[in-house]
């Protein structure tokens, strides 16, 4: 159930990120290629959730 709770979490954690980016991106204040860099730090943690979920199972 912790897990269900803490994963629930990570992931909306890491959309609100990408949602915080993806505004910085369209009000001009980033550039795009540190968007590519922020969604592929968000796939990896989503993937090391996945397998530390796993791990636990």
């Amino acid at each position: 159930m912790n897990r269900d709770k803490y994963g629930s979490l990570l992931v909306a954690l890491t959309v609100l990120t990408l949602l915080a980016w993806w505004l910085l991106i369209i009000s001009g204040k980033v550039q795009g290629t540190e968007l590519t860099r922020l969604v592929e730090w968000a796939l990896d943690t989503l993937d090391f959730y996945d397998w530390w979920w796993a791990l636990g199972r």
